[in-house]
């Protein structure tokens, strides 16, 4: 398998974008060094895919190997009623999210431990079957502002000693950087069901007479 596809010209932009699937030395080296602009992205779920209570949403700005201050943020996305919320959308809502925050023209590398939103990114033939057609449009909104984008695939959840290594499992590149994202994307999973659960109290308490006057 070759290192990266050929470049691809973008359809809305003219720009020629970049798509590593695969797990050649240059690209476990790039990922190492995070040299240039990076915006590291994941995507999580409140309970089991696909989730009726909703998902979460994290990226992490990343230049020359070194988090970019303020450049990090979190959410989650609450499931309409009959509408459950995916896996791909969440990883693909945590692009878009990551991509808005920065500013015209940025040129630089997207890393995911999703395949399928990479596709989607950069692959011009790959379905968006099944992502809501407003997070479509968001993305493609990006691309027209944004320079050319170089998506590179990593492998979610290593183990302490892949990320040592450099190399996970099917020796696809990991890092801490995806590591962070993946953690704040279950603290804001904790913190929503810990809310949930204040406010579970909170409604047994009224019941029972004991809710006290701020």
């Amino acid at each position: 398998m070759p290192d990266r596809t050929p470049s691809t010209p973008d359809r809305t932009t003219g720009r020629s974008d970049e798509l590593h699937l695969s797990y050649g030395a240059d690209i476990l080296e790039a990922v190492r060094r995070c040299e240039g602009e990076w915006l590291w992205t994941d995507g999580g779920l409140l309970t089991p895919n696909p989730s009726p209570v909703g998902g979460t949403w994290a990226f992490l700005r990343v230049r020359d190997g070194f988090h970019v201050p303020g450049g990090c943020a979190r959410g989650i996305l609450l499931a309409e009623l009959d509408a459950p919320v995916s896996g791909n959308t969440m990883e693909m809502l945590a692009v878009v999210e990551g991509l808005e925050s920065l500013p015209d023209g940025w040129e630089g590398t997207v890393a995911s431990d999703s395949m399928v939103t990479l596709r989607r990114m950069l692959a011009p033939l790959s379905p968006w079957s099944g992502c809501p057609e407003i997070l479509r449009e968001r993305y493609h909104a990006q691309r027209r502002r944004l320079g050319a984008l170089r998506g590179v695939l990593v492998a979610g959840h290593p183990s302490r000693a892949a990320l040592e290594a450099g190399v996970g499992k099917d020796g696809v590149a990991v890092s801490r950087f995806n590591v962070w994202c993946d953690a704040a994307c279950n603290r804001s999973k904790a913190e929503f069901f810990e809310f949930d659960k204040a406010i579970e109290q909170a409604l047994v308490d009224e019941d029972l007479g004991l809710a006290v006057a701020a």
